[in-house]
């Protein structure tokens, strides 16, 4: 049978692609895909230890559509976004030819990152290292001192492309193409738009919202931990939110599950303010790492990120925006920031709690809860699929990694 402490070890001595694959065989071993009734939750190990990121990195994060944020910040040509997808650097710049596009932020040569993270606009992206020059399409333009170089072409040596979609006022990345596989994030979403509108909420386009401000949460636990907690119905909200569930009918909650992507819509209580409204909350959760919150003249986002190395860290981007006619009111967007920040604070200080629990020795993996925690069971279904398909596929960023 498969030990985990035994068999993570034996799993450190192996070639990177044969050592991930069997790591994804084990884990699956100890994965309930029972029904919700009778399943237990992941091994803790999943939440703790550092080669199932690096796992997560390959089967999850590189096969997947990734929100990333910046979207709003990409206005005219040469305006770029530079950032981090599960510690793999990429950018998102606008062409002379007016279209986006994104990229390794890795430049061909000794692989250095072109563009330092955040936003810009550029003509061209030159290396700070050897000053190799690249145009805002990706094409190497410029490289000095090539004189004796042998079966060189530029147009095989610009900055290697990154499937983009823009989607939901926000940008969507995808590492590894999959062949014959037609689901994009506008398709992913459908029932979110769908679920939004019967709601009597109007169509979450950049001509009806005002993008507000971003933060970052940096939060000391695992990102599905973050995750779990979103998705369990509601269940830990007249607990550990006693504000907010002031202003949301939870017994109303309703949860219904797509592919990739679970709803949950709640009607608004009696006591309802003006953040949260009368139309109720529709929450969305995109697998593997975007959640969508539809209440009252808001839309927010939470995108999560993983540390590149620490499975116990995670980084979670809130992006606010807000229907135009609200946006001039300085004081309700500064109160309804203020209710959203302890809204958080209260869901960090409960998922640390979670990770705190999750490193004991006695390595917890507890039960469902079959009539709320459905969107949670069905994240953990997705995460299980995408093991099964790494393990059963040759691993091509690993293939990769073993071949140098």
């Amino acid at each position: 049978g498969f030990c985990l402490n035994r068999d993570f070890l034996h799993c450190r001595t192996m070639s990177t692609g044969n050592r991930l694959q069997k790591l994804a065989r084990g884990l699956l071993s100890h994965c309930d895909k029972r029904s919700i009734a009778y399943a237990r939750n992941p091994p803790a190990a999943m939440y703790t230890d550092p080669l199932v990121l690096e796992l997560e990195k390959q089967a999850v994060f590189a096969s997947n559509w990734i929100a990333v944020n910046g979207h709003q910040s990409i206005k005219s040509n040469g305006d770029y976004v530079a950032g981090s997808l599960a510690g793999s650097p990429f950018i998102m710049v606008q062409g002379n030819d007016n279209t986006q596009r994104a990229f390794h932020n890795v430049c061909a040569h000794h692989s250095t990152a072109v563009a330092a993270d955040g936003t810009g606009n550029v003509s061209k992206f030159v290396c700070p290292y050897h000053g190799w020059e690249y145009n805002t399409e990706g094409r190497l333009c410029k490289a000095f001192k090539l004189k004796n170089i042998k079966e060189f072409r530029a147009r095989q040596n610009g900055l290697r492309n990154i499937e983009l979609e823009n989607a939901a006022l926000c940008s969507f990345l995808r590492i590894l193409p999959k062949d014959n596989c037609d689901e994009t994030p506008t398709t992913l979403l459908e029932p979110f738009f769908s679920a939004t509108q019967s709601q009597n909420f109007p169509k979450a386009t950049f001509d009806n919202l005002t993008f507000i401000t971003s933060r970052d949460y940096e939060m000391n636990c695992n990102w599905k931990v973050f995750i779990d907690n979103y998705c369990d119905g509601g269940y830990h909200v007249p607990y550990a939110h006693k504000d907010l569930a002031g202003s949301l009918e939870g017994d109303g909650y309703q949860s219904v599950l797509h592919p990739k992507l679970s709803l949950q819509v709640c009607p608004s209580g009696c006591g309802a303010d003006d953040r949260i409204g009368q139309r109720g909350a529709v929450y969305a959760y995109l697998y593997p790492n975007l959640c969508l919150n539809r209440y009252g003249p808001w839309l927010d986002l939470n995108i999560v990120h993983p540390h590149p190395r620490d499975p116990e860290k995670c980084v979670v981007t809130f992006v606010y925006f807000l229907e135009n006619v609200e946006a001039e009111n300085k004081q309700f967007v500064t109160e309804s920031l203020e209710a959203s920040h302890k809204v958080q604070m209260e869901d960090t200080e409960l998922c640390e709690r979670v990770q705190r629990g999750l490193g004991s020795i006695i390595q917890p993996s507890g039960r469902y809860v079959p009539t709320v925690e459905t969107p949670m069971y069905h994240f953990h279904q997705s995460l299980f699929e995408d093991l099964s398909n790494f393990s059963n596929t040759e691993p091509k960023l690993a293939s990769a990694v073993d071949a140098f």
